[in-house]
This record gives structure tokens, sequence and C-alpha cells, in this order.
């Protein structure tokens, strides 16, 4: 079946049928919807698409892009401290953002000789240089240099994700608000009359973990000359004896609420989160009864998910970002590297009461 079966049928001529299939703007929002629906349907009963192949011979582009992903395949913690089923919603949203553009991502595999994949830089410069007219990165800083950059200086579009790049060699970049994050929980609990929290997080924390509690202060600290923000630093050794379900060990944090009278905890990363809702629990201490508790990126798996409220990443929202972005790029109409920050979601459940 061809593009003329279906303008036969319906009775419209063949470019009609074109722009109707492959929604060409401005063409699209011109016809009737009655026009477009008979269109769809009848293309729908006889099998016929749009040929991909013929499509990018028009627009002189590929269809196709890469979607590199080391965190999805090894079960990685992501730079910014999520975990990889957030990075399957990344997927999602990319995929569902391109094909409103006609474009379709390639999954590429990492350079890890150890998982028999492919291991020489060259194995993969063939796939992106030969047929792919961008990419989509969450990967390591030196996956990036070795890799990733190579084929952006070769005229491939690159997006990356979580990852600014340097100030020296900055990238056209993906990434949550982790400012809007810090803000978003001291309003939160600031509606709910709390004025004395603790920001909690661990020792290894990033640059996003950084500004998402610099926020949370500022903001506190604006807000009204009452307030009190303590911060408490979860020591590598104590993170080790909370994963061992040692949490009575973890006093710390009971010590700290007692000494300063604090009403809620802000957790800046989702193992703190998951570490605080522990604690509090193995202290008989009532969660939001004594304490309320408001974190980021809980594990769906773990039992305090669904009763921890947390301004999270929407991992969906990310790809959308990331998939525009790079047709931007790919249509030539963005100049100089671009940020573009995903505004936090408010996921409300019942950790948090008022004061």
């Amino acid at each position: 079946m061809t593009l003329s079966d279906v303008a036969r049928r319906v009775g419209v001529a063949p470019s009609t049928v074109s722009y109707i299939l492959r929604r060409v703007e401005p063409h699209f929002s011109r016809y009737a919807k009655d026009t477009i629906a008979r269109v769809q349907q009848v293309a729908a009963e006889i099998g016929y698409a749009p040929s991909l192949l013929a499509t990018s011979l028009r627009r002189r582009q590929v269809p196709f892009f890469g979607v590199f992903f080391e965190f999805v395949r090894r079960g990685d913690a992501a730079p910014d401290g999520g975990q990889s089923i957030m990075m399957w919603q990344v997927c999602e949203g990319i995929a569902n953002a391109a094909r409103q553009d006609h474009r379709y991502p390639v999954v590429l595999t990492s350079p890890n000789p150890a998982s028999g994949l492919p291991a020489s830089a060259h194995e993969l410069d063939l796939i992106v240089r030969s047929g792919l007219s961008g990419v989509i990165a969450a990967v390591h800083p030196e996956t990036w240099v070795n890799h990733v950059a190579r084929w952006e200086e070769a005229g491939v579009p690159c997006i990356s994700l979580f990852d600014a790049g340097s100030q020296d060699r900055p990238r056209w970049y993906v990434d949550l608000d982790n400012c809007a994050v810090g803000r978003s929980a001291w309003e939160y609990l600031y509606r709910h009359g709390h004025r004395r929290a603790i920001c909690l997080h661990q020792s290894e924390s990033s640059q996003a973990i950084s500004d998402r509690m610099v926020a949370f202060s500022q903001a506190a600290g604006s807000a009204c000359e009452q307030t009190r923000v303590e911060e408490l630093i979860l020591t590598p050794e104590q993170v080790r004896q909370a994963d061992a379900g040692q949490f009575q060990s973890c006093r710390l944090l009971i010590d700290a609420l007692e000494r300063g009278g604090a009403t809620a905890i802000f957790a800046a990363d989702g193992g703190a989160s998951l570490i605080a809702y522990q604690v509090l629990n193995a202290h008989g201490r009532r969660v939001p009864g004594e304490c309320s508790i408001i974190g980021i990126d809980l594990p769906l798996w773990c039992s305090a998910s669904g009763f921890v409220t947390q301004v999270t990443c929407s991992g969906t929202l990310i790809g959308q970002a990331a998939a525009k972005l790079l047709v931007e790029r790919v249509n030539g109409e963005s100049g100089e590297p671009r940020h573009t920050l995903v505004p936090p979601v408010l996921l409300e459940r019942s950790s948090v009461g008022s004061v």
C-alpha cells in the first residue's frame, strides 16, 4: 500500500496525506479534524506508514539518534545520586518527545570489555558517525572524554545529562533544578509551621546535593528571624552501619533533634532520606507526630517510598527536555552551549505534619 492508495480512498491529494501523517506544520494545523481523523483511520486500516528513509532524504537528516546511558546497563547510581530506575523514565521521556519530531532513539552500548560489549572506540565511532544525527549521553566523565567528546568534535551534536562539563569546555546539558529542590522543600515545611530543621546528607556529596542544601538554608534564612537550619553529615561508617541495619548506632540524628529542637528533617539525597526514616523508627520517634521528614529520590522498592514526602526529579521531564534540546541542535537552532534545568516534582505523602 502506498501514500496514493490512502489519498484515493479518502478523496484528498497525496500531499494532504503526507502532511497529516507526518504532522508537518503549518499544514497539519490547517486541516479539519474530520479530515485528519479519516486519513489516519484509512492509513491504519490498510497498513500504510510513511517511510522513515524517504522522510530523512527530504529533510537531509538521519531520523535516528543515539542514547548512551551507562547507568541503565550497569545499575550504577547516576552522577546526581539517583537510581538507575529513573534512567528508564528518562528513556521513555526521550522517546515520546522525539517521536513528535519523527526521530527515534537507538540504544548504544557502553565501552566496557568486561561485559562483552564493544571494547574499542573505533566500533562505537563506526556506529555513531556513520548513521546517527546526534547523541544523548548520561555517562561517567572519563567515558565522555574518551568517546562522546570525539563525536561532538566530529560534528555529531551531543546532549549531556546531569554533567555540565567544565568551565572551559561547557556542554549542552539537561539537569534537575537542584536549587529549586532546596527552596521547595523549605517552603513546604514552612507552610506546615516548621521553623527549625536539620539538613541531612551523606559525606560523599555531589554539587547537586550541595546546591540543594545551600538553597534550603538560604530560603530558611530569608523567611524570618526565628528560623534555624542545622547541617548534619553522615560519615561513610554511619552509612555502612545503617545499610547493615544497625540504626541504634546512628544516634547523632536523635541527639541533634533533642539538642536543637528541630521539628523536621530535610534529607538532601536518597540515601539520607531512607536512613532518616529508618533511624527515627528504630528510636521510637513517631513520624510525623514527633518529627517530619521531607526527602528526595527514595528507591521505589523501599518501604519508605510510599510514606515520605519528596521533592524529586521527574525522569520523564528530563528526557523530554533532552530530546527537545537535541532536536534544536540538529535543526541548527542553537548556538553556544546551553543549560536546561527541569523543575522538581512534589510527591506529597504523609511524613510531614503541621506544627
